[in-house]
Order: structure tokens, then sequence, then C-alpha cells
């Protein structure tokens, strides 16, 4: 299972510019999944956001002493707006893994929807961000 668990602009709380990079966090979960190496899931963008650039992160997790450790690597592809996560050997033999992603993304077009739809691994989930994303700056919020 993967979520989206926050959307954090220049200004906390505040409404996003088209223009603005926000940092865009979440959480993954195959503890019920029986992950093995090579599989992935993906993170798909609304239209109102777009990755500033291609950036490969780690897919971060804690091993059985609560250390963390990367459990795979994730690729952000502008071309798609989708943010593929490929799970490591590091998963081989465990079934209670789960962990945090984070990246960057820039709103790339207004709107005054309350909540934006990301597409996490084939399921369309709807996620309220900071504020609808504006053609400039405003004292417009929700």
């Amino acid at each position: 299972m993967v979520g989206v668990t926050s959307i954090t602009g220049p200004t906390p709380g505040g409404q996003l510019t088209v223009g603005d990079v926000a940092t865009l966090k979440g959480t993954w979960d195959a503890t019920a999944a029986n992950p093995q190496p090579g599989e992935a899931f993906t993170i798909g963008l609304p239209a109102q956001f777009d990755f500033p650039e291609a950036i490969t992160f780690p897919l971060w997790g804690v091993d059985d002493n609560g250390d963390p450790i990367s459990y795979g690597t994730c690729i952000t592809d502008p071309a798609t707006s989708v943010a593929t996560c490929t799970l490591s050997d590091a998963v081989a033999g465990r079934i209670d893994i789960s962990g945090t992603w984070e990246f960057d993304i820039e709103a790339v077009e207004a709107t005054e929807l309350k909540a934006v739809e990301f597409d996490l691994n084939g399921a369309k989930v709807p996620r309220c961000g900071p504020a609808p994303v504006s053609r400039s700056r405003g004292r417009r919020r929700w």
C-alpha cells in the first residue's frame, strides 16, 4: 500500500503558486505483500504538479534493530509525472517491511480544487494539499 502524508510548500500551510516547489511525503507498506526483489510500485502526480527534474532517491525503512535501511530505489520521470520505486535485494526473505518516501514537486497548473488526485500504484487517491494552486500570489486559502 502507498499513501501520501503531506504536501509542504514554501509558505507553511499557505497557498501554492504556479512555479512553486513543494515537498511531497508519503508512506509505503509491504507487510502483507510478500515483497520480492525487483518488484515495483508507482506514485503518479496529478496534472497540477510535475517533477522539477529526474532524480533517484532511496526507499527508506527500518531494519530489525530499528536502524534506517534502504529497501530500494525510486526514480522520478518528468516526462510521465510518475515516480517508480523498485525493491532491492534488501527485501529478500522479509515480510514485515514498510517505510517512507519524499521528493520535490513543482506546481505547474492552477486549480481551485481543494483536493487533487494521485495515482498510487494504480489506485486513484484524492489528497488535500496546502491550498489550491493559483497563477499568482494572492490571499486565497482553503
